[in-house]
């Protein structure tokens, strides 16, 4: 079967549940009068934007943006990739062994395989970088990478790893022989990613150099901020040059965005404690950055929101103290993100930060939040068993009969049910 363009991410990702996600954050954005939507809806929906939006509508506006004439023609057309062959199945399978040997094989055997598209979008040689359990030694992952290089596999987008010694290898192989221009690219997107603030790092420290207001705040660069301030402590006009567009990176589309300096030093702001970067965060906030405002070309989310989502624990980087810095400067601790519903409290606890919840809760973070999964932060501490954040989640008042949309669990259920520690059971029962 040959695929179309559009067939692209529908085939990556092998069902439409990821679209129903997507459509279903619609109809709650657009009952909730989120911008987002409603520019969504202007682009994809033949400028039609229905008040109030139907659960059908949305779906046909999500199948419009795959350039399906409805959703039941969208679902048909992911039946008939469904039963193609899937043609980097082997190759697939053994690089999620990791396995070199099977991989040398399986590529050998299908050529083709080697640009083939799989898992949430990505080429085969984007998943071998990537890796959860990545090739353990230089020599079996440069194994693994030179069969895909052979056959010409586009090595650019492989460079947004995470993965230094993958990075290594790539450009060892030549991916940076024509231009730094992919080097540029994949700093950017590092500076997007929530977790690949070091490999951001890295890029710096080989010497490429961000370009433009919001790069140097994701970077940490305080010297290079203050030069797109004038004595007076105007921004210049070369601040708004270049701006974050989260749309780059697979995110949403940016809406109603303006050159308003408020909107420039959010951006820059927003951007700046994604990355960890405390200095930078608070140079901003300085210079007159309003650690409350969500930039709407950022989809309405705000600093502190960005800095919860990527607040990852013991990366080196002082993510807490830079979300801290945010929390203790704007309203709002208990304010969800507009997208995925989720408080900075439930963020938290989702990326496995104990401390920093605690330290949201002594700011009056409140666990009642329920994201678009229905799940809550009582949910992921108990399902590490962190019995001493479960209890003070229970002690903050965290209902214990919120259950998930996907398996209809309580946060007992996740954390074992019957199976679970005796102390455990009893806090969540």
């Amino acid at each position: 079967m040959n695929r179309q363009p559009r067939d692209h991410a529908l085939w990556s990702w092998g069902h439409t549940g990821y679209y129903a996600r997507e459509a279903q954050e619609l109809f709650e954005a657009r009952q909730n009068g989120l911008r987002w939507a409603s520019a969504y809806l202007k682009r994809f929906a033949d400028g039609a934007a229905p008040t109030p939006l139907t659960k059908k509508e949305a779906r046909n506006a999500v199948a419009a943006k795959l350039q399906f004439d409805s959703w039941e023609a969208l679902s048909e057309r992911v039946v008939q990739l469904g039963e193609a062959s899937m043609e980097g199945g082997e190759a697939l399978q053994a690089v999620e062994n990791a396995d070199a040997g099977a991989l040398e094989k399986a590529l050998k055997k299908k050529p083709e395989a080697a640009l083939a598209v799989a898992r949430d979008n990505n080429t085969l040689l984007e998943i071998v970088v990537d890796l959860d359990v990545p090739f353990k030694t230089k020599e079996k992952m440069a194994r693994a990478l030179i069969p895909f290089i052979q056959r010409g596999a586009d090595m650019s987008k492989a460079l947004w790893t995470n993965d230094a010694q993958a990075r290594d290898l790539l450009i060892e192989a030549g991916a940076l022989n024509e231009s730094r221009q992919p080097a540029f690219l994949s700093m950017k997107s590092n500076m997007m990613h929530a977790d690949c603030a070091n490999a951001a790092q890295d890029w710096l420290n080989r010497g490429v150099e961000p370009v433009g207001f919001w790069m140097n705040a994701a970077a940490g660069r305080v010297d290079a901020l203050r030069r797109f301030f004038q004595p007076n402590g105007q921004l210049l006009p070369e601040a708004a040059e270049t701006r974050p567009n989260l749309a780059d990176i697979g995110w949403w589309e940016q809406t109603g965005r303006s050159d308003d300096p408020r909107e420039i030093l959010g951006e820059a702001l927003c951007m700046a404690v994604l990355n960890g970067r405390l200095d930078a965060a608070q140079f901003l906030l300085d210079q007159g950055a309003d650690a409350g405002f969500a930039p709407p070309g950022l989809g309405g989310w705000r600093p502190l929101d960005f800095a919860a989502y990527a607040a990852f624990p013991d990366d080196g980087l002082p993510r807490n103290e830079a979300a801290l810095l945010i929390a203790d400067r704007a309203d709002g601790v208990n304010k969800p993100d507009p997208h995925w519903n989720a408080a900075p409290l439930t963020w938290a606890a989702w990326r496995r930060n104990a401390p920093l919840a605690y330290a949201l809760l002594e700011r009056g973070a409140v666990p009642d939040n329920v994201a678009v999964w229905g799940t809550t932060a009582l949910h992921y501490a108990a399902q590490r068993r962190d019995i001493p954040l479960v209890t003070a989640l229970v002690e903050a008042g965290a209902r214990l009969d919120i259950r998930d949309n996907e398996n209809n669990g309580a946060p007992l259920d996740w954390a074992g049910g019957d199976s679970a520690p005796e102390e455990l059971r009893a806090l969540l029962t």
